[in-house]
């Protein structure tokens, strides 16, 4: 277990009720969204991610969001910038983890009944696979590699959503409908396809770890009663929300080992690491996590390739996953019963966004960071969202539910990014040993919450995530985004795989 140390208040400079600068030696202040409750929770094993990435070659400007936590080469709630760098870690193994979320026009009232979501819990479980390596389902779709290739290079394009069975009017809604180009990524897939082709398959999936399907009451925000309408939706209906990424599939593009390092496929990461240990690169901080590449050398841009495929995979996944839910949904309350698909967004990504104070292009690498533009964006002009803001899901747990907010002009000063939900309060061992199963599903209980698990996991329960009212007090008073509206987990699902995998590797 991790000793928690605290970080000396000198660290602090500027501080103001939602914001502060942390100082870094050698580096820009890096921006730091969180009250003062929150902020005492920022530990030394943060403190040096966050040091490390901020005095990285490249980096410009950092922002560490209220969800802050130890992570993969650099902390889970950051976001930063570069014109001249990639930094893999900043997506990590399960590339564009990311949340979808759609609404189902079943009066919530009727679905509190418990035999009710019973019937559907099983009906979900007929459809939708979930866990490491999981399977076809009993009623899942199958799909021949042909239209799976397709899905990866082309993202959710019309005629691939149409094969699958999935409403193409879906994909308007998206952050990304896809990415990376087709040509390219085509090449690419066949360079990689036989570490890669087994686990295509695995489209319409849930992981594991903290991945999660859940089917929740929506409370709108009265004050925000005109977005929430326009983003679709309304009082005492139930919101389906999903999180998941690139499953195997991204997990062997970036770490699968196979073969011989020296000219063979042995995953980004440990290509990355063999060039730095060649060439006696020294690993920021010393982390051998931290690798990245320059944007334009090969390296470089053949991970922006490997992020597309996976990216191209997660977006697919999800609105396959929608699908396969709406289906159920159908099996247990009716055909005729309306879905309406809100937004899909990723928070393991890196992105190339145009920075109009510079006129120039920057890489915006979110890792548990999510997008935040609002409406005034340029690069929602021409869309659904231009001059609204395109909807923001957060993720808080199982037992505080779940928001969904809308960017405020002062998302600037934060790269236009929020947090991607809570945030781990404890890591996932320390979890398991501060509570007792029976504690864990009494609460769940009380909450009148039901779940496929026999037993919710201890390293998932609401306990070991931070206060999401305290972490969205500090996105709200740093003037970053507003809430839409929340999705009350009171009388509502958890679909989870009991076989813990925090890294995605399906």
């Amino acid at each position: 277990m991790i000793e928690r140390v605290k970080v000396p208040g000198s660290v602090f400079a500027d501080v103001q009720e939602a914001t502060a600068k942390i100082l870094v030696v050698g580096a820009p202040p890096v921006t730091l969204v969180a009250t003062e409750p929150l902020r005492r929770e920022l530990d030394v094993n943060c403190y040096q991610q966050i040091c490390n990435i901020a005095k990285a070659p490249g980096i410009e400007k950092v922002v560490v969001s209220p969800d802050f936590h130890i992570g993969y080469g650099c902390v889970v709630g950051s976001t930063f910038s570069s014109r001249t760098h990639l930094y893999p870690c900043a997506v990590g193994p399960d590339i564009s983890c990311s949340m979808a979320l759609m609404t189902m026009e079943v009066p919530a009232d009727d679905f509190a009944q418990p035999t009710w979501r019973r019937v559907l819990i099983d009906a979900i479980s007929q459809r939708v696979p979930s866990g490491v390596g999981a399977g076809p389902a009993i009623r899942g779709r199958q799909f021949d590699y042909s239209l799976l290739r397709e899905a990866v290079v082309h993202g959710a394009a019309d005629h691939i959503l149409s094969a699958m069975g999935i409403d193409p009017e879906w994909g308007a809604r998206l952050e990304d409908r896809s990415r990376g180009n087709p040509e390219r990524l085509s090449r690419r897939l066949e360079e990689v396809s036989q570490y890669t082709k087994s686990k295509l398959p695995q489209i319409g999936s849930l992981g594991a770890g903290n991945h999660f399907l859940e089917v929740d009451k929506v409370a709108v925000n009265p004050a925000m009663a005109a977005v929430a309408e326009r983003f679709g939706l309304r009082d005492n209906t139930l919101g389906v929300m999903t999180h998941c990424g690139s499953r195997g599939f991204g997990y062997n593009l970036t770490e699968a080992r196979k073969g011989k390092k020296n000219g063979h496929f042995s995953g980004q990461f440990e290509k990355l690491r063999n060039f730095f240990e060649a060439w006696h690169i020294p690993f920021p901080g010393g982390d051998r996590h931290l690798v990245y590449a320059p944007v334009d050398s090969p390296e470089g841009q053949t991970y922006l390739d490997d992020m597309a495929l996976g990216a191209n995979f997660a977006i697919v996944n999800h609105l396959l996953l929608m699908s396969l839910v709406q289906e159920a949904f159908g099996s247990v309350f009716g055909k005729t019963v309306q879905a309406h698909f809100v937004y899909h967004i990723a928070h393991n990504i890196i992105r190339e966004e145009f920075d109009p104070a510079t006129n120039r292009p920057v890489y915006v690498h979110r890792k548990g960071a999510t997008r935040a533009f609002p409406g005034s964006h340029h690069a929602l002009r021409g869309t659904q969202y231009e001059n609204l803001g395109h909807p923001i899901l957060l993720p808080g747990s199982c037992e505080a539910g779940s928001a969904i907010m809308v960017a405020c002009e002062g998302a600037k000063q934060s790269l236009y990014s929020v947090n991607h939900g809570a945030g781990r309060r404890w890591g996932r061992q320390e979890a398991k040993g501060k509570q007792t199963q029976s504690a864990v599903n009494k609460r769940m209980e009380n909450l009148n919450i039901l779940t496929n698990c026999r037993n919710y996991p201890l390293d998932e329960s609401g306990a070991a995530y931070k206060d999401f009212d305290e972490v969205l007090r500090s996105v709200e008073q740093a003037g970053l985004a507003k809430p839409v509206a929340r999705l009350s987990p009171n009388g509502g699902i958890v679909f989870k795989d009991s076989d813990q995998d925090p890294e995605g590797k399906g």
